[in-house]
């Protein structure tokens, strides 16, 4: 992995601990759906818990405002990326 950094000069690899939730944007995504798409949710059986966990992330799909700032939220310098791809 460290070659294939080391091939391209606006790449760094940076080691992260093992479990820290505030450096991982996907421990929000998972926050807003478990808060807002699947609060009070009484599924009849797993089939309809995997739906209407699908169904809430194709929601946030749909708000790329709640994604980006998820990443933004996080502790890690995404604000950079976010305005170097033209996004932020």
């Amino acid at each position: 992995m460290r070659s294939s950094f080391a091939m391209q000069a606006r790449f760094e690899a940076v080691r992260l601990p093992p479990y820290c939730p505030e450096l991982n944007p996907d421990e929000a995504v998972w926050n807003l759906v478990k808060g807002r798409g699947l609060a009070n949710l009484c599924a009849e059986d797993d089939e309809d818990l995997h739906r209407q966990v699908r169904s809430s992330l194709r929601r946030m799909q749909r708000r790329p405002e709640l994604l980006e700032g998820t990443l933004r939220g996080s502790e890690l310098p995404w604000g950079t990326l976010l305005n170097f791809c033209g996004e932020g």
